[in-house]
């Protein structure tokens, strides 16, 4: 199914069930589509209302304009659900998509219901040297090929597959979403929180999940110990009893 929102195109799926009045929303992470918890979705669909969506710039929705923040994507989402009629609903986020709910469930706290973050992106990373010499690396090369001295093919070392094959656009839209530290928000979240996280996740480290736990009051953290950044998968039996118990469902 497509919503369009503004000039924005969104493609979603709504799983119905007759026998629940209540909703959970999935958020993927970044370079996700549907796919990404159909499989969760599918298993959660007989016992609740399921609802799905490529965020914008993935999958089937419309591409993102540059000027596009993390505020935005955050807004569009509300704004989905509000043209969906829905005024109250469970998030279940990954990573990037863990960014929105976070805003959300902090800004608009009669409208999220539950929240569980999974690996979820959105905290400023510790000092890192190795990181923050290889920026420098970057930044001089980059200066160099403006300058004509080196190719610019030598840039291609840096980044991940998925940055590379990103428009002009939306490197700007990644760029400006990446430095934003949603810190800040986490003491207005006061909707009960499931915490889960791959110990192994390197992308979003553990002690990320420990500092979403300190701060949003109303929390539980659930650790996988052979985990990694797509806890979910990595232990998705597991994952899906955990969250049926969250919301309440039975077999």
């Amino acid at each position: 199914m497509n919503l369009k929102i503004g000039n924005l195109n969104i493609n979603y799926c709504v799983n119905e069930c007759k026998n629940s009045k209540n909703y959970v929303l999935f958020l993927h992470g970044f370079g996700g589509s549907i796919k990404s918890f159909e499989g969760l979705q599918n298993s959660l669909s007989s016992s609740i209302n399921t609802i799905n969506l490529d965020l914008i710039g993935f999958g089937k929705s419309s591409k993102p304009p540059s000027h596009f923040s993390i505020y935005d994507y955050a807004e569009i989402v509300y704004q989905f659900l509000k043209m969906l009629n829905i005024t109250k609903v469970t998030i279940v986020a990954h990573s990037f998509g863990g960014r929105i709910a976070i805003i959300l469930a902090s800004k608009y706290k009669e409208l999220v219901q539950k929240l569980a973050l999974i690996d979820s992106a959105g905290l400023k990373p510790k000092f890192c040297l190795k990181t923050f010499l290889r920026i420098k690396q970057y930044k001089l090369l980059k200066t160099l090929v403006k300058l004509k001295i080196v190719n610019k093919k030598i840039l291609n070392r840096f980044g991940s597959s998925d940055y590379k094959a990103l428009s002009s656009d939306e490197k700007q839209v990644f760029n400006r979403i990446i430095k934003q530290d949603l810190s800040y928000a986490l003491k207005d979240i006061t909707s009960s929180t499931l915490i889960i996280w791959g110990k192994l996740d390197k992308d979003t480290p553990l002690y990320m999940a420990k500092k979403l736990n300190k701060y949003i009051i109303n929390s539980g953290l659930i650790v996988f110990e052979n985990a990694g950044h797509y806890s979910y998968l990595d232990e998705a039996t597991k994952s899906l009893l955990i969250l049926k118990s969250f919301l309440n469902l039975g077999e």
